[in-house]
């Protein structure tokens, strides 16, 4: 068997793995967390997704989530300078923004969050 033909066959097996709705949760939460992180670590990001997704000098959600849709094989991310600290930051920003409007980030958010970004690493085929 070919070494594209597997590929091909793994990445249709890799997409039926994940529902529908989860995949849309996940690219959701990637969405807001790659625009928050782009006003944080702009130098994080590749050239394709910033020529892409930018808008008067920000990333937009939802050009974002298209981004992610398309599943292009063009990573959003440089991964080898992305560390542990820029997600868990993202999480303290996400846990801080909802105890100011009086609630609390339950265990099913974090896992979603985490979930979520390890799709982003499966997405792009980059080992975490």
């Amino acid at each position: 068997m070919e070494a594209i033909e597997v590929d091909s066959q793994l990445n249709a097996i890799r997409k039926c793995n994940i529902s529908k709705k989860s995949r849309e949760n996940y690219e959701r939460c990637l969405a807001h967390y790659l625009c928050w992180l782009y006003e944080q670590s702009p130098q994080l990001f590749t050239p394709q997704i910033i020529r892409s997704c930018s808008r008067r000098g920000i990333l937009d959600p939802s050009l974002t989530r298209q981004y992610l849709q398309n599943d292009n094989g063009r990573p959003a991310l440089r991964f080898d300078k992305l560390k542990v600290k820029d997600f868990m930051a993202w999480i303290v920003f996400i846990r801080n923004r909802d105890a100011q409007k009086g609630r609390h980030l339950s265990f099913g958010t974090y896992a979603q969050h985490r979930s979520a970004f390890y799709f982003l690493f499966t997405l792009y085929k980059v080992q975490m």
